[in-house]
């Protein structure tokens, strides 16, 4: 059974299944590294290894403002599966590309920074409420500014490096260009 959320001033919209959860990427460290690096010592650059979580998270929330073709939009999204239905030119890949940018500081696509600032805009902000299943709450905001450039927080805490958010919280993108 599928519940649709619909903004009524937009033209993309989400449908949630209620139902049990079909699928989830665990965020965990892969078994041959223990989480948070090798008993808690230091990596290469002499920063503490990013906390990994070893439950599973799901995206709750998503804001964009300024992003590609969104002006603003909030998505409010559920555990389980998650579908964007939308005309072409909607925005729907542009959505699924800020989900990967909030994870990996960068898009999916072939573009820099910059082209990903809505036409006429001068900054894109993207904010993600990410849920945990031992009820853990994480916010992510990225923002980029043509004369500020990126930063990204993590629960209002600013990255000295974009690194150690890099693999905090794992996406995955599966495109047909992937088959070719």
């Amino acid at each position: 059974m599928f519940r649709p959320i619909v903004r009524k001033d937009t033209k993309l919209f989400t449908m949630c299944n209620v139902g049990p959860r079909f699928f989830h990427v665990p965020a965990v460290a892969p078994p041959s590294r223990p989480p948070g690096g090798r008993f808690g010592q230091r990596n290469k650059f002499g920063s503490a290894a990013p906390k990994r979580y070893l439950c599973r998270m799901y995206l709750k929330r998503l804001g964009l403002l300024n992003f590609k073709n969104i002006a603003e939009e909030e998505l409010t999204l559920c555990p389980g599966i998650n579908c964007l239905v939308g005309d072409n030119g909607a925005g729907k890949t542009n959505v699924v590309d800020a989900v990967y940018y909030l994870s990996m500081c960068k898009s999916s696509l072939q573009t820099t920074d910059g082209q990903s600032i809505r036409h006429g805009a001068d900054f894109f902000l993207l904010e993600g409420q990410y849920q945990s299943d031992a009820g853990k709450s994480e916010q992510v905001v990225c923002s980029f500014s043509r004369k500020g450039g990126k930063v990204v927080k993590r629960n209002g805490k600013e990255y000295e490096r974009l690194a150690d958010h890099v693999g905090l919280i794992p996406a995955v993108i599966v495109s047909p260009a992937d088959s070719a």
